[in-house]
């Protein structure tokens, strides 16, 4: 694999490790996905130099539409929002559980990308998708379905699994995610068509807390 790591607009060359542990220190990260094997990675220390920059992308239409979101979300952490919190859960395990079945019936690995795409497109006129969201993973080989999350909704806690995603997989979109609940903390932004991201990449292995994908 190709990871390109560009830290406050400098290309930075060393281990991978090294590259790793520096995103780790950044308040933003953005992960581009051009291919699954081909990745650039930045880092920012500074919240307005990554939204100046992420004005000259093509998915600045996108942060758009997630930064509208959130904002309008937020109000809610100080009003009722257990039966909203509730239904969240709920719709997840019911998506997990919709995937465990489908991998089952189809004979694909639940970890696969052709049960991903098969789950987003559907089975068939009579058996619509199931998923439309991007998936968390707790191991960075995507072989422990976590969590999910779908298209225009916030999710502002991961509940029991904060703190436990290793990998993402995206199949079309843009996710955020947070290291703290309510969308606060350090953010790393993904960015693909179709692609599977090791959290470690960006220095945010075991981190995310909250998110949303657009």
């Amino acid at each position: 694999m190709k990871l390109r790591y560009v830290i406050d607009g400098k290309e930075v060359t060393g281990s991978g490790a090294a590259n790793q542990a520096a995103l780790a220190t950044c308040t933003v990260t953005c992960n581009i996905a051009g291919t699954e094997e081909d990745q650039e990675l930045r880092g920012f220390h500074d919240e307005a130099a990554f939204q100046a920059w992420a004005r000259t992308q093509h998915f600045a239409s996108k942060l758009d539409e997630s930064n509208a979101l959130i904002t309008k979300s937020r109000e809610y952490e100080t009003r009722e929002h257990r039966r909203a919190l509730d239904r969240q859960q709920a719709v997840n395990q019911r998506t997990l559980a919709d995937m465990r079945e489908l991998a089952d019936s189809s004979g694909l690995s639940l970890s696969s990308k052709e049960l991903a795409k098969l789950a987003h497109a559907g089975v068939s006129p009579l058996e619509p998708a199931i998923l439309h969201s991007a998936l968390l993973w707790d191991s960075s080989t995507a072989s422990n379905l976590l969590f999910t999350l779908p298209s225009g909704v916030p999710i502002p806690t991961f509940g029991g699994a904060n703190d436990r995603s290793s990998a993402l997989t995206l199949l079309v979109g843009f996710v955020t995610l947070w290291d703290k609940i309510w969308w606060r903390g350090d953010k790393a932004y993904f960015v693909a068509a179709a692609a599977t991201f090791a959290l470690a990449d960006v220095g945010f292995n075991n981190r995310a807390a909250s998110g949303i994908c657009v």
